[in-house]
């Protein structure tokens, strides 16, 4: 075809071009066309031009086939320059389904270039095709066909500018539900990066990093990276002055100095400054790439700093105030709050209380004194230190809680089974030897009242009941039978019968302040095997003897004891049991 306009594009037979390579740097155009001069020609017209300072970068194929390999091998091709008539009559503008449809690219600009309008009427394929404009090969010209790049282009960086945003936005959105955890709030500062990112592009490499005490050496300071885009994204967690060139840290130190922006042609620097008081934090946002700032792009990344200095503070003092109620759990524990229904310290109110059944157990430290003799004080409390770190886990980890430590003791509540009390006894028994220390324990299940109690400056939690008397006048009866665990009646009857076999009676014995004698039963479980196999081929003749004791058949009781005692001469309660015979006898 021949015209008279200079400027009007002629058509001519050629062979087609392989792709170019195009850089991240560049707008990709993809041609697809059937006809070689259509791809000479497209260059031509096209040939150096830039768009917002950045060249264009065209691909080239010749069939609708091929196009579709390049399309998912360039995901972020800008705009294609599309053919309707190729390998088939509709070869395009099934291309275009393919596109909008199973590969799901809402993004790039698709230009419907025909030299047969009467096989793709223009109204019909604008309606019917998601394609952004149509041109007739015969009308247009090289001016009309860099228009129509330049603004196809244009409306493509549009849509990724906004997908940008709304993946940044949500993925702060996200972040936000558990900002104050650490990783939530790495994924915050990945998100606003990504948000600055959309909001000025285009944009090289980004970083966030942040330090402490600004009134140090920055040589010495060591402000690390937090989260990086582009080239920094492989350095989080490595010092920013390792990272970024010598003017570059000098700025990052202009700028901690004065507290304002650096605006550097090739890269920008933004402080972001605690607003608390009482600790210096700091961090800031480097970018690169952004080119000369616009005052609203300034301004908008201005704001961004300063919604990211109050999430700072925000961190900040959530993680005070975690550390607050940390310090609070180590004297009113968090379990005991719970059984009195107040799931938050700050609820917690003088007079709060509960009556419930509750297991008590009571821990006593033998010969702690004659140890504290022998030793400095320094010595004695890292010894007492040592030793309810090794104890006290086996309480919390069988369901108990610590109520207070008694000095060279502690009493615990176990608010579940009173077997889950027994276990943690025996496993402090266990690790009391373990550490070359004896112990004393006692146990006792019965109604408590738990509350707390104190004054207006100060407040701990308590145990009154009767049911705390008795568990610890069982553990002051552990020294005079030599045991390291004995248990009440009412405990060794919740037992299950694969520990009751473990236990022996040793009698009923009054308490001060009741009427009633509380039976005690001596737990032998955690014994060494030799004298827990001897215990347990013995517990019927024990258990025969104290029947008779408790009957008042003292002499009968001793004599049974003591026979048994020339035979096992290593159970050390059999003479505390014979004693304890001869003393009911005196009082006979």
């Amino acid at each position: 075809m021949t015209t008279s306009d200079p400027d009007l594009l002629v058509f001519a037979d050629d062979e087609v071009r392989a792709p170019e390579p195009a850089s991240a740097r560049v707008w990709k155009l993809l041609v697809v066309d059937d006809e070689p001069e259509i791809h000479d020609i497209t260059r031509l017209a096209l040939g150096g031009l830039r768009i917002d300072g950045h060249p264009l970068a065209i691909l080239s194929v010749s069939s609708a086939t091929a196009a579709r390999v390049v399309l998912q091998a360039h995901l972020d091709i800008a705009m294609i320059l599309l053919d309707v008539v190729m390998e088939s009559e509709n070869a395009g503008l099934e291309l275009v389904r393919w596109i909008r449809g199973e590969l799901a690219n809402s993004r790039v600009r698709i230009v419907l270039r025909t030299g047969q309008p009467g096989h793709a009427p223009e109204q019909r394929v604008m309606f019917d095709y998601d394609i952004n404009d149509y041109r007739d090969k015969t009308e247009i010209t090289a001016q009309r066909l860099t228009t129509t790049v330049i603004g196809a282009v244009r409306s493509y960086r549009d849509l990724c500018t906004i997908e940008s945003h709304k993946a940044g936005l949500e993925q702060i959105v996200h972040a936000s539900a558990a900002l104050f955890e650490q990783q939530s709030v790495d994924k915050f500062i990945t998100g606003v990066l990504a948000q600055l990112s959309a909001l000025v592009s285009p944009q090289e490499s980004a970083m966030f990093f942040q330090g402490r005490e600004l009134g140090l050496d920055m040589a010495t300071a060591a402000p690390t990276v937090v989260a990086g885009t582009g080239r920094f994204q492989a350095h989080v967690g490595h010092p920013v002055s390792h990272v970024v060139e010598e003017e570059v840290w000098q700025d990052i130190t202009t700028m901690l100095c004065t507290r304002k922006p650096v605006l550097r042609r090739s890269y920008n620097i933004f402080g972001i400054f605690g607003l608390a008081s009482d600790e210096e934090m700091w961090a800031a946002v480097f970018m690169e790439g952004l080119g000369e700032l616009s005052a609203w792009d300034q301004r908008l990344i201005e704001l961004f700093c300063q919604n990211a200095s109050v999430a700072l503070d925000n961190h900040r003092l959530h993680h005070r105030q975690t550390a607050l109620m940390g310090a609070f759990a180590r004297f009113v524990p968090q379990r005991l709050l719970a059984l009195l229904g107040r799931d938050d310290a700050t609820q917690a109110d003088l007079g709060d209380q509960i009556q419930r059944e509750m297991t008590v157990v009571f821990v006593d430290l033998r010969a702690f004194t004659s140890r504290a003799e022998q030793q400095s004080p320094a010595a004695t409390f890292e010894f007492l230190n040592t030793y309810f770190a090794a104890i006290v886990p086996e309480i919390h980890g069988n369901g108990g809680v610590v109520d207070k430590y008694l000095g060279d003791g502690l009493m615990a509540l176990f608010p579940d089974a009173p077997a889950a009390a027994v276990q943690a006894a025996l496993g402090v028994v266990e690790r009391s030897r373990e550490l070359g220390a004896g112990v004393g324990v006692g146990v006792h299940l019965g109604p408590v009242t738990l509350g707390l109690v104190g004054a207006a400056g100060r407040m701990e939690s308590t145990v009154v009941s009767d049911s705390v008397n008795i568990a610890a006048r069982i553990e002051r009866l552990t020294r005079r039978f030599g045991a390291d665990l004995l248990i009440s009646g009412a405990v060794q009857a919740q037992l299950p019968p694969s520990l009751q076999t473990d236990t022996r009676p040793l009698g009923d014995y009054l308490v001060p302040g009741r009427r009633q004698p509380v039976d005690v039963y001596e737990v032998f479980a955690g014994e060494p095997h030799e004298l827990r196999a001897v215990k347990r081929a013995t517990r019927a003749v024990v258990m025969a003897a104290v029947a008779s004791m408790s009957a008042g058949e003292f002499t009968a009781a001793s004599a049974a004891l003591a026979e048994l005692l020339s035979a096992c001469p290593n159970d050390q309660v059999l003479p505390a049991l014979i004693d304890e015979c001869r003393r009911r006898e005196g009082r006979a």
